[in-house]
């Protein structure tokens, strides 16, 4: 598994190397006023950095030759979502240290825990919701089904907003007071997707 993570890492150094300064380049931006809002973005963009692995293995067949190594096809799977758990973390770290350092007095610790398991969470999310997706379909053909999926589940979500704004605010409120329930619930959901791409590549031919 250490050598797999240790593959994934030099690919990202060697072929997104300069993507690395995005992240930088949002959490330069969040510490002037007002721009608190790209805050959010440098976790939520580290975490893709393993769908562009996936993309760069798909592209030169890497997938074909992983086979004939010593890893068997469920450490390759689960090298993907540890290596999303990692990039989510480092994210997510690098937001709480930049907010605390940039906090004019004292800051407010209860906004920023909400906003951190928000950021945990949907990154847990769409890595939940996007590895069976890509290791069903492959990276190409799964971007596509990904975004009409999410499509769909904006629009309900927000359909079901529309009908009443009280019930709107009651949720809202409730995951606001038990904001720690957000990433326990996406790792939960993460495990679940874990064990469906397992099953799903090891059924899968080459």
């Amino acid at each position: 598994m250490r050598g797999l993570l240790l593959k994934d890492w030099f690919i990202i150094w060697k072929q997104c190397k300069y993507m690395l300064f995005i992240p930088v380049l949002f959490f330069v931006v969040s510490l002037f006023p007002g721009n608190a809002f790209f805050s959010l973005f440098p976790a939520l963009f580290l975490a893709m950095f393993p769908i562009t692995v996936m993309g760069l293995d798909e592209r030169t067949h890497w997938d074909h030759y992983a086979l004939t190594m010593p890893y068997s096809r469920r450490d390759i799977v689960l090298s993907k979502y540890l290596l999303s758990l990692i990039s989510l973390g480092i994210g997510a770290v690098f937001y709480l240290a930049i907010t605390v350092l940039g906090a004019q007095g004292s800051p407010n610790w209860q906004s920023l825990s909400y906003t951190v398991c928000t950021i945990l969470g949907i990154g847990l999310l769409y890595s939940a919701v996007i590895y069976p997706i890509l290791f069903h379909f492959g990276v190409e053909k799964g971007r596509m089904w990904f975004y009409l999926s999410v499509i769909v589940i904006s629009a309900g979500i927000g359909a079901l907003a529309s009908l009443s704004e009280d019930w709107s605010s009651q949720i809202l409120q409730l995951v606001a007071a038990h904001c720690y329930l957000i990433p326990i619930a996406g790792l939960a959901l993460l495990g679940v997707s874990a064990a469906a791409s397992v099953k799903i590549y090891s059924a899968k031919e080459f």
